[in-house]
């Protein structure tokens, strides 16, 4: 079911444990199409990003961990993403 938004989060975790960062990503570009307005989707998918590494990524990386922190200004991990 593609709007189970669970199950989405279920796959990343997968996705992550066996160092598929790519297709956690694409589950983690799901989820905030599911949810644009929730900091901790877009913080996560920054994360994975930042994982994968180059140049193109951590770019990517940076804009997202800056709209975690611009839906939530207390976001800790979202503000140090961004200094990173």
């Amino acid at each position: 079911f593609m709007s189970d938004q669970e199950a989405w989060h279920e796959l990343c975790d997968l996705y992550l444990q066996e160092q598929e960062y790519a297709k956690a990503a694409f589950c983690m570009e799901e989820l905030i199409l599911h949810n644009p307005h929730s900091h901790l989707i877009f913080q996560r998918y920054a994360e994975i990003k930042y994982s994968q590494g180059g140049f193109e990524n951590m770019e990517i990386a940076k804009a997202y961990f800056a709209q975690a922190a611009k839906l939530n200004p207390n976001n800790i991990r979202a503000l140090y993403g961004l200094l990173m």
